[in-house]
C-alpha cells in the first residue's frame, strides 16, 4: 500500500514541476457529471450474501475543474480537483419479514492525476491515479423496530469510514470544439473500512470504492 502512496506523490510533484515549465501553454476547464457508485471486495463477496443479502450501486454526481499540461505533441498530464459522491445500498435479509437496509452516501474532495494520450485530435485515452478525502457522509438504516433499536436510524458515518481513498482510473474522452464528453472507470485500492458500519459478520474482506462516471465538460 505504501508504494501506491509514494507513486501518487511522485506523480503529483512531477505535475507541479511540469506546470512551472509549461505554465503558459496549459489548458483549463470545468466538468459536471453523474456517476454510478458501489463497493467491491478483495477476494470473495460478502459472507452474508448466501443468506439473502444484496449489495447495489447508487447514483450520485461529480463536478470540478482541471488543468491539462502538455509534455509531448500527443501526450498531456491532466490534474483535476473534483467534488465526488460515492456510496452503496446494502440489504440484509434474514427472512421475508425481517430485513435491514443500509443506504450510504459519502462525499469526497478528489484529486485525479491522469496521463492523457491523444489518438486523434478529438479522441483521448487516459489512465492514472486519484486521492480522495472524505468531507461528509450520511447513512440511513431501516429495519424492524425492537426494544433496543428504532425502526429507522440516520446520521453521519465519518467515524466508521476511512478518511482517505486512493485508487486508479481508466477512461476516454471525445472533444468537439470546446466541449467534451468524458467516460471513466475508477476503483479504489485502499480499504474504506465498511466493517465499521455493517459488521464483520457480513464483511470479512477489505472493501473498496468503485465508480463509473460520465462527464460533460467545457474548455475555458
Amino acid at each position: 500500500m505504501f508504494k501506491f502512496k509514494f507513486l501518487f506523490l511522485f506523480l503529483f510533484l512531477m505535475c507541479l514541476n511540469l506546470s512551472a515549465v509549461n505554465f503558459l501553454s496549459y489548458e483549463k476547464g470545468v466538468k459536471l457529471g453523474v456517476n454510478l457508485s458501489g463497493i467491491s471486495t478483495g477476494e470473495s463477496n460478502f459472507e452474508g450474501l448466501e443468506f439473502g443479502d444484496s449489495v447495489e450501486s447508487r447514483y450520485g454526481f461529480a463536478l470540478g475543474g482541471f488543468i491539462m499540461i502538455p509534455i509531448k505533441p500527443n501526450m498531456d498530464i491532466q490534474v483535476e480537483l473534483l467534488f465526488n459522491q460515492k456510496g452503496y445500498l446494502f440489504e440484509h435479509v434474514i427472512n421475508p419479514s425481517f430485513k435491514v437496509e443500509h443506504d450510504l452516501r459519502a462525499s469526497y474532495i478528489e484529486i485525479p492525476v491522469l496521463f492523457n494520450y491523444k489518438l486523434k485530435e478529438v479522441f483521448n485515452l487516459y489512465a492514472g491515479a486519484y486521492l480522495s478525502v472524505l468531507i461528509h457522509s450520511d447513512v440511513n438504516i431501516e429495519g424492524p423496530a425492537s426494544s433496543t433499536s428504532p425502526e429507522k436510524l440516520e446520521g453521519p458515518a465519518e467515524d466508521s469510514l476511512s478518511t482517505f481513498d486512493l485508487g486508479v482510473t481508466l477512461g476516454a474522452s471525445f472533444k468537439y470544439k470546446k466541449f467534451f464528453v468524458d467516460l471513466r472507470l475508477s476503483r479504489g485500492i485502499m480499504d474504506i473500512n465498511l466493517r465499521g458500519l455493517l459488521g464483520k459478520s457480513h464483511i470479512q474482506e477489505n472493501t473498496y470504492n468503485q465508480q463509473l462516471l460520465l462527464f460533460l465538460g467545457y474548455t475555458l
